[in-house]
């Protein structure tokens, strides 16, 4: 048999009126359904809570790998510009020993520029665009460094071997002045202090 109506008493324990509450069917289910409404409603707004503090704490821990590697890029790319200036003297050294045996460069290499532009990482297209960028620019810059580490890998293996077919030349020229003294008189045209002609001077006095 269904209940209609709920009767609620309250008994004091000094002896008083007791005192009754009636409680209609439809009241109670009321406060049912409203007390599964409140629930329902904790439940959502303290899991929405407790959910945003979790994608806070995730948000912060990312801000600080993003800056740790903001700065790794930054060193790293500093890095880059350092060895980039090392093969830049290298390349110079180069040039210099070249020019002292005279043994010169079939095409002129600038180190350090050109090339193809190196392929996008991958890692890039997740990061910010500025963070994107650098990586871009560090990869670019080690794409430079490997075509400058190459061309002058075979400079100096092609003045290896120059060296090494006219090491005996290069030992009989040479390479600092006999004596202390003046120069009167260059190789070439010049007039003869003899009889004032012009004619080709064999040597040099």
């Amino acid at each position: 048999m269904k209940f209609k109506d709920w009767t609620v008493l309250l008994v004091p324990d000094h002896a008083s009126e007791v005192k009754r509450f009636r409680l209609s069917r439809k009241m109670i289910i009321g406060l049912v359904i409203i007390q599964g409404l409140i629930l329902i409603l904790l439940t959502i707004f303290g899991g929405g809570y407790f959910y945003r503090i979790r994608q806070g704490r995730i948000l912060e821990r990312y801000k600080i790998e993003n800056q740790d590697l903001k700065v790794q890029l930054q060193s790293l790319s500093q890095q880059m510009n350092a060895i980039q200036n090392q093969l830049t003297r290298v390349n110079e050294l180069d040039h210099k020993i070249r020019m002292v045996v005279g043994l010169e460069k079939k095409s002129e290499i600038i180190m350090g520029t050109g090339g193809p532009e190196a392929e996008q990482p991958a890692m890039s297209m997740l990061l910010p665009s500025e963070e994107a960028d650098q990586v871009k620019l560090v990869a670019n810059k080690l794409n430079q460094i490997d075509l400058s580490l190459d061309a002058q890998e075979t400079s100096m293996e092609e003045l290896d071997s120059y060296l090494k077919e006219n090491q005996s030349l290069l030992l009989a020229t040479p390479s600092i002045w006999p004596v202390r003294g003046w120069v009167t008189s260059e190789f070439g045209v010049r007039m003869s202090p003899l009889d004032g002609n012009y004619g080709v001077h064999q040597g040099i006095d």
